[in-house]
């Protein structure tokens, strides 16, 4: 990584400091999400074995189980993509207006010779990818781990 990209990214993250709390309830929602993956198979298995062995009693609790299970993890993946898209689009439009403010103050000439394609593409391209650097790339790493 170059110098500048890690300037750009340390003075980034003071557009989401104030998303963490955010940021980690999603990475909770997430690891819930695993363990309610983890969980599904264990209980279609004692369903399996409920059926197997005749028993309508305990096929019928594990049903209610499984779909409480998904209506939880419905739930619990709904919250997660709500929040995902709020602290996302909320990053954006600070990061967004905050450059805005930048181009805006700039003296006319200079705008004159970057181009309007450079200024649109530093207001739309550089803010999508430091943002998702931020919001995805960095959860999908914790994830992964």
């Amino acid at each position: 990584m170059k110098r500048e990209e890690v300037k750009v990214i340390i003075r980034s993250y003071g557009y989401v400091k104030t998303y963490v709390k955010k940021l980690l309830l999603i990475l909770l929602m997430v690891v819930v999400d695993v363990v309610l993956s983890i969980i599904q198979p264990i209980l279609w298995g004692y369903m399996l074995e409920a059926v197997i062995k005749l028993d309508i009693d305990k096929f019928t609790r594990f049903i209610i189980y499984i779909l409480v299970l998904y209506v939880f993890e419905a739930i619990i993946l709904y919250a997660q993509s709500y929040l995902s898209v709020y602290v996302n689009e909320s990053i954006t439009c600070e990061m967004k207006d905050k450059v805005f403010s930048k181009i805006m103050n700039y003296q006319m000439r200079l705008i004159g010779k970057m181009g309007i394609g450079d200024v649109l593409s530093h207001l739309e391209g550089d803010v999508a990818v430091i943002v998702d650097v931020y919001t995805n790339q960095i959860l999908n790493v914790i994830i992964g781990i």
